[in-house]
């Protein structure tokens, strides 16, 4: 069961607009467009991390999806990201 205090504490963040580590780590990385695969390897984020982070920076404008590609590595196609321009 989660304490009252971590969920006020989680809202309050989400509330604030800042980023968290995570993002800041991801969208750091994205100097060019990158695959959620080649973020991961890059960051030493999980994969499910960086898929969870890149969805929240699409949520909040920072991050949008380039173009598609077929990954080298599972030989389906796959979403490369880049950063919003502002």
């Amino acid at each position: 069961m989660v304490k009252s205090t971590s969920t006020e504490a989680y809202i309050a963040h989400k509330t604030s607009g800042k980023l968290s580590k995570q993002e800041l780590i991801v969208i750091k990385a994205l100097n060019k467009p990158k695959t959620s695969r080649e973020l991961a390897h890059i960051t030493g984020l999980e994969r499910s991390s960086v898929c969870g982070r890149i969805n929240g920076l699409v949520s909040k404008l920072l991050v949008v999806e380039h173009d598609t590609m077929m990954c080298p590595v599972t030989n389906k196609k796959v979403h490369r990201y880049v950063k919003a321009s502002l």
